[in-house]
């Protein structure tokens, strides 16, 4: 392919994952998020931006009794209970009418209607491949109720998935595989993301704001492992921070850097985030999404380069 690849992907999961240190902030925040989804769809369109959206199951359900329905026998036993999104389960209400934190089929909807975007896995109960306890027959079943929720309440089956926390486990991929998934989003192919040593999390969040061009950028041919798709992320998001404003600028031309030189290069970069990233500081955040899409625009006239969501790259690869 004779052309860069810009690839976006959101981990939409409202309170899934975050259970454990929700507080009134956390809900103003997730709340919100209810209302910055459809401004980053009408950017998304406006600008012709293709992104996958990798959403946790639960999220499918039409209320709590349908998504109890879909439960694994199965349930996932970690050595830290209180990071399975089952132990929460009394904080959630009947319906999405009256628990916004929970449900979020009527935003699906409206992904599902916007040109160019996937709805992708992001499991079903937020499941942690590599975290202790748990065990493969948890994750297959947590996996085929994500599958049958999605089908059933949606009419989507998904090939694209974005592992929680992105926890990738080598055994868990080849199971994706053989469930019909072409594609997942690995980690970063720089060594920097594969520890977390304290120090090395520190120059993690410094690479955010200054480095080379090239980091992260991989090519298309790289992407192929087997019969799977493995489309790295190149860069988080991060969020604005009040505390760190005299560092945004840098941010985002460390970004629009890396698209460029993937333009160039006819490589690929992967940037991805969570809606509920730009919950607090909604105009800051929208307006860096902004100015990264308009920079997209006249890379795609200068450069030609590509938006692609997970899901139509694996196709290209694939010839699907």
């Amino acid at each position: 392919m004779d052309t860069g690849m810009f690839v976006i992907s959101l981990d939409f999961e409202l309170e899934y994952g975050m259970e454990d240190s929700v507080n009134k902030n956390t809900e103003n925040m997730l709340l919100k998020t209810r209302t910055i989804i459809p401004q980053i769809l009408n950017c998304f369109e406006k600008y012709q931006v293709h992104a996958t959206w990798a959403t946790v199951g639960k999220l499918f359900a039409t209320d709590k009794k349908n998504m109890y329905s879909y439960y694994p026998i199965d349930l996932p036993t970690y050595s830290n209970i209180l990071l399975s999104s089952y132990e929460y389960d009394s904080r959630i209400k009947n319906d999405e009418k009256i628990d916004p934190y929970h449900y979020a089929l009527e935003l699906i909807n409206k992904i599902k209607m916007t040109p160019g975007q996937e709805l992708g896995s992001h499991t079903f109960s937020h499941y942690y491949c590599n975290t202790e306890g748990q065990t493969e027959n948890q994750f297959k079943e947590d996996i085929k109720s994500a599958l049958n929720i999605m089908q059933d309440n949606c009419n989507i089956k998904p090939i694209s998935i974005v592992f929680p926390k992105n926890e990738i486990n080598d055994k868990y991929v080849d199971y994706i595989g053989q469930m019909g998934f072409t594609s997942y989003r690995g980690a970063p192919n720089q060594y920097i993301y594969k520890s977390n040593n304290f120090l090395i999390k520190i120059y993690r969040f410094v690479s955010a704001y200054f480095g080379k061009s090239s980091d992260g950028i991989y090519m298309i041919s790289e992407i192929l492992e087997k019969s799977i798709c493995n489309i790295k992320a190149s860069a988080f998001l991060r969020p604005y921070s009040k505390h760190l404003f005299f560092l945004e600028p840098l941010k985002i031309h460390r970004i629009k850097k890396q698209m460029e030189f993937a333009a160039k290069h006819n490589g690929v970069f992967h940037l991805w985030w969570h809606p509920h990233n730009f919950g607090n500081n909604t105009i800051k955040n929208m307006n860096n999404l902004i100015e990264i899409l308009k920079y997209y625009q006249y890379l795609n006239e200068k450069y030609n380069f590509k938006s692609y969501n997970m899901m139509e790259i694996s196709n290209k690869i694939l010839n699907l």
